[in-house]
């Protein structure tokens, strides 16, 4: 709604110079009800008052003003890491509410906050926003998304391969690219991305990357395999019964026994 030119004037003045910083967090609380150019820059001048009441309410209303332009601001260090825990959870709860994947990187700062509240708050920002991610996403998109892979959270990283394993059509360039980078958490969740796709192109990086010399991909490598069922498959996963580690030769043959007759065919001495 917009607010008469008048009070808006008399609103940015409380909020810049007024002496009492209930008055000045007032005036900051309104101007997040009043879209417009000077709002918004009102607000994020508001965002080095000396008051933590004022910052706090600065930056509730950048979010109650859904102005694109406060992410790039939010999300910088200076927030997100606030001694201050209130200032930490707002930062949140706003970047929550303007959600884009440019947010990804904050949040996941966040997920490690020492309070609790502001974990939580992170946790389910993130997954509220992977959960609307559009299907159509492809390209920079899908490699942002892919980052989100390095989170420890075990929630944060299941719904971040679902939405991978969804856009398979469009982002497996990239999915394959990351299935041969540096990170092993990457690479094993990618893995597990590209077996849930059901995506017949996913069969042969899966393959290669039942040859990873970490024990984790390789066993998501097998898992994914199996799901696929594609009989191509069966070599690679004969070589995992004798892996080093355990849960890797089960997760083949697992996989072998989903695939079926082709895999006994193929197993079987002559």
């Amino acid at each position: 709604m917009a607010m008469d030119p008048a009070l808006q004037a008399q609103t940015l003045d409380i909020l810049s110079s007024h002496d009492d910083w209930r008055e000045r967090r007032k005036a900051a609380l309104m101007l997040g009800r009043a879209p417009s150019q000077a709002s918004f820059e009102g607000l994020c001048k508001a965002l080095t008052d000396r008051d933590p009441d004022v910052r706090h309410g600065a930056i509730l209303a950048l979010a109650d003003l859904g102005d694109q332009g406060a992410l790039d601001v939010l999300c910088k260090p200076v927030f997100i890491e606030d001694p201050n825990p209130e200032i930490r959870w707002a930062t949140v709860a706003a970047l929550g509410r303007l959600g884009s994947l440019s947010i990804a990187n904050a949040l996941s700062r966040a997920l490690e906050d020492p309070e609790w509240v502001v974990r939580n708050q992170a946790l389910l920002d993130m997954g509220d926003f992977i959960r609307r991610i559009p299907d159509t996403i492809d390209g920079e998109q899908v490699k942002s998304l892919i980052r989100l892979l390095a989170i420890r959270d075990a929630e944060v990283r299941g719904l971040v391969i679902d939405a991978l394993a969804r856009r398979s059509t469009r982002g497996l360039d990239e999915m394959v690219d990351a299935l041969r980078g540096k990170s092993r958490a990457v690479r094993a969740g990618v893995a597990e991305a590209l077996g849930l796709s059901r995506d017949p192109r996913a069969v042969q990086p899966l393959i290669e990357a039942s040859q990873d010399p970490i024990s984790h991909v390789r066993r998501s490598a097998a898992t994914g395999l199996g799901r696929l069922g594609d009989p191509a498959a069966v070599e690679a996963l004969i070589l995992l019964l004798g892996d080093s580690d355990g849960a890797t030769c089960k997760a083949a043959v697992d996989a072998l026994v989903a695939i079926g007759t082709p895999a006994v065919a193929r197993s079987a001495p002559p």
